[in-house]
């Protein structure tokens, strides 16, 4: 008997696609003649699956490239297509679906693909990661409800999401200089607009253009005074607010920043001491600079103080690390030998300060300082309150009970408790779940913090600079966001939160996958 199929027939296997094709088109079909938007999501779902089984990283990729507009689109489809409450639900979820889609696809081609098999290394930051998720489950039925606790639960872990991604999804190291180049030309447009938003839209328009809160005003967060009775707009661009803007740029002001170190140090361990000229390439230092004062120049528009200590403690912190690797004496005479060095500090000091005074900026936190400033006299009021509050329910209310989330279930609690907001990440913690909880939510973040110190240790030790570089990035970052976590209460913040948490997975990755810096691995295909 032959296996060949006699002449004008097929097999069943030709006739199989073919067959699905048809199929799909039909339940298409019915779809969009019942509901074109159901047709749509079943369209975009297949086309999600398609790319990230072929691109796993191209869809982590979009996933972060499309964050920083998420808010922006939102207001749109709110205030100005007039979308139901209903489809915009539907519509946030997106990040949550992509995310899934991603843990799901990694997962599988672990266990089918050998070349896309995932490499984990286990830290004690996971077991400190492991007991707060656990403690933090646990005042989930401490609440008043329980999709409140579900709820403050989501908006505190779902960020961590980008961690793992990050670190445990096989990726090239070419792959991943793509994809910050990409964000850092995102971030460049996100921070083009804040500063046109800032300084050409006035209130009404801001208004019309969604910038409102769920009854339809412009909240007292995005405009400041630096006079009494005459309020301005502050960059908030495309994104939650003024203080998330700040957070979201300080990331890649730091970026930019190690970009230009990296390339001075990358000419130095190649020998090179003719001159600084040969080790910063006119045409790759100037798009930095560039980028940096589009960044700072936004950030000093945001007004926001907290942007401003969390910039201010990530750039102490570097240079400390400057200064205890090269001591005291090398880095004075590296600095004051070369005059080009000098004249870019110099230079780069002066403008810091004369965009803090044209800005107004140096204003308003001089009218903060002297108690001219309602809003700092408010955040000092909420964190006494605070600290009261704690004080008095040291055991905690539950998870999702305290924060600027929570407001949207005070009228839901049953408890006899009056919670307001607070302006402190620690401090929401302690309301939360007590004073236990907010001590394991410090040594949670002071465990990522040592680990951190070694993996860029490590790297170092490996002569691998590149992955040096990065793992300080996130390292200094994460130093500045948790000096601003004592005045903020930014870690709910889905932005901010996550790219913070990516920044961390990335460092997590090199180490994981590393190998000398001079070999680059074959891509993986598929």
């Amino acid at each position: 008997m032959t296996s060949q199929t006699s002449a004008g027939q097929q097999s069943p296997r030709a006739l199989l696609w073919p067959t699905i094709l048809l199929l799909g088109l039909a339940i298409l079909a019915v779809l969009i003649f019942l509901n074109p938007m159901w047709a749509v999501l079943v369209l975009v779902a297949l086309a999600s699956l398609v790319i990230t089984w072929r691109y796993p990283f191209g869809s982590l990729g979009a996933l972060v490239v499309l964050l920083p507009f998420h808010e922006g689109i939102q207001r749109i489809l709110t205030w100005q297509w007039g979308w139901a409450a209903s489809r915009i639900t539907l519509f946030s979820l997106w990040k949550e679906g992509l995310i899934l889609l991603l843990f799901a696809v990694m997962i599988l081609q672990h266990l089918t693909k050998p070349e896309r098999r995932i490499r984990y290394k286990v830290y004690h930051f996971d077991l400190w990661l492991v007991a707060l998720a656990l403690l933090s489950a646990a005042y989930i039925v401490v609440a008043a409800t329980g999709e409140i606790g579900v709820f403050g639960f989501r908006n505190y872990f779902e960020p961590i999401a980008l961690l793992f991604l990050a670190r445990l999804m096989p990726y090239s190291r070419r792959d991943l200089r793509r994809l910050l180049i990409v964000l850092a030309l995102v971030a460049a447009l996100v921070a083009a607009y804040g500063i046109y938003q800032a300084l050409f839209i006035d209130f009404a328009t801001m208004v019309q253009l969604g910038y409102v809160d769920e009854f339809g005003n412009l909240p007292f967060a995005f405009k400041t005074a630096l006079r009494d009775a005459q309020p301005r707009p502050r960059a908030i661009s495309t994104v939650t607010g003024p203080n998330q803007l700040a957070i979201y740029l300080n990331l890649f002001i730091l970026l930019c920043g190690y970009a230009l170190l990296y390339m001075g140090q990358q000419g130095q361990v190649a020998g090179d001491n003719q001159s600084l000229r040969s080790r910063y390439r006119l045409g790759s230092t100037l798009p930095l600079l560039a980028l940096i004062l589009l960044y700072g120049a936004c950030l000093l528009l945001t007004y926001s103080r907290g942007g401003l200590v969390a910039l201010g403690a990530s750039i102490l912190a570097g240079a400390a690390i400057y200064l205890y690797d090269r001591g005291l004496k090398r880095t004075w005479r590296e600095i004051t030998s070369n005059k080009l060095v000098m004249a870019g500090l110099v230079a780069l000091i002066i403008l810091a300060l004369v965009g803090v005074v044209v800005s107004g900026f140096g204003q308003r936190v001089w009218r903060g300082l002297t108690g001219q400033d309602p809003a700092a006299l408010g955040h000092v009021d909420s964190l006494v309150y605070a600290v009261n509050f704690v004080t008095e329910n040291p055991v905690g209310t539950g998870m999702g009970m305290a924060g600027p989330r929570a407001l949207r279930f005070q009228r839901e609690s049953e408890i006899p408790l009056e919670i307001e907001h607070t302006e402190s990440t620690y401090l929401q913690f302690g309301m939360e779940m007590g004073i236990f909880g907010m001590l394991l939510l410090m040594l949670f973040f002071l465990s990522l913090i040592a680990t951190l110190w070694r993996l860029r240790k490590r790297q170092k030790q490996r002569g691998d600079l590149e992955a040096q570089m990065l793992t300080e990035v996130a390292l200094v970052a994460w130093i500045g966001m948790l000096a601003v976590f004592t005045v903020t209460p930014l870690m709910q913040n889905f932005l901010v939160a996550s790219y913070l948490w990516l920044m961390a997975g990335f460092a997590f990755h090199l180490d994981a996958y590393a190998r000398p810096a001079s070999v680059e691995p074959k891509r993986a295909e598929g």
